[in-house]
């Protein structure tokens, strides 16, 4: 199983949707790798937010589960 993704943060137009499927098997057809034929998930992005609480007694929310940053996509943040 291989997991590639791409995602769309629509932040300069207004619900205009980009061709996520075609953008991406092009940039993995650069590497070698053909696409066709596999089955697509799509799965929503939690956005992090300060906010809400994000730790309890016995439950602390990180990385992914936490939410994503706005910008890299990703759960956790290096400095």
């Amino acid at each position: 199983m291989r997991c590639w993704g791409i995602y769309d943060a629509n932040r300069d137009r207004k619900n205009a949707r980009l061709a996520l499927q075609s953008l991406l098997s092009q940039a993995m057809a650069c590497q070698g790798i053909a696409l066709e034929g596999l089955e697509w998930k799509g799965h929503p992005v939690h956005w992090f937010d300060p906010r809400p609480a994000l730790a309890m007694p016995r439950l602390m929310l990180i990385g992914d589960a936490a939410g994503v940053d706005r910008c890299s996509a990703k759960g956790s943040a290096w400095p």
